[in-house]
């Protein structure tokens, strides 16, 4: 069994839907015995769509739009999975983006 903070992480898998039947079933139980996490369940979910709707329309064909939103998903699926950074990794991070250019 899972601790709480496992089960955070697996709130934008459960919303994108890439656990297997087992994993979605664990969580499902989890989440009946625990209602606080439906709300979370629903904030994450509305940052995905605040997200998705700060994205310009664009006039593509249906291949190219729907590469465009898989890639879009996996975008955000790992923006959201990371963990949080102290100070000094983000700045570790940032310093290390800027020499790599």
């Amino acid at each position: 069994m899972m601790d709480y903070q496992n089960y955070q992480r697996k709130i934008v898998p459960y919303i994108d839907g890439s656990m297997s039947a087992e994993e979605r079933s664990e969580f499902e139980a989890f989440v009946s015995t625990h209602p606080d996490f439906e709300a979370q369940i629903q904030t994450k979910q509305d940052e995905i769509n605040l997200i998705k709707s700060l994205i310009p329309v664009m006039n593509c064909s249906r291949e190219t739009e729907a590469s465009l939103d898989t890639e879009l998903r996996t975008s955000i699926y790992h923006l959201l999975k990371k963990e949080p950074q102290t100070v000094w990794e983000k700045l570790k991070t940032t310093v290390e983006d800027w020499l790599s250019r």
